[in-house]
């Protein structure tokens, strides 16, 4: 727990307070909560960490990278997720044997 600990404000500021603030900014007219991010999280870890899943965040640089490169919709999310399986399933085998070497 004590490496847990000083974790705590810095996920919180950049995991909540930071997303909130940059949709703000960026998406004005998308209203955001900062309960409706830190369920988000709050689930996203909570379902996948037990299937084995590594704990994770939205992140304030997640959001400004997507933003900077065109995405303004959940649809770029979907885009980008489905082009990722895409290259598993294609190059999948190949990637693997890469890092063999």
């Amino acid at each position: 727990y004590k490496a847990a600990l000083p974790q705590l404000p810095l996920t919180t500021l950049n995991s909540v307070i930071s997303v909130v603030k940059l949709a703000e900014d960026l998406l004005p007219d998308k209203p955001v909560s900062r309960e409706s991010v830190a369920v988000s999280v709050g689930l996203m870890n909570l379902l996948g960490c037990p299937l084995g899943g590594m704990p994770s965040c939205h992140g304030a640089g997640g959001l400004a990278g997507q933003y900077r490169f065109g995405a303004r919709t959940g649809g770029s999310v979907v885009f980008l997720g489905l082009g990722k399986m895409a290259l598993a399933v294609g190059a999948g085998a190949y990637l693997v044997a890469l890092l063999a070497l």
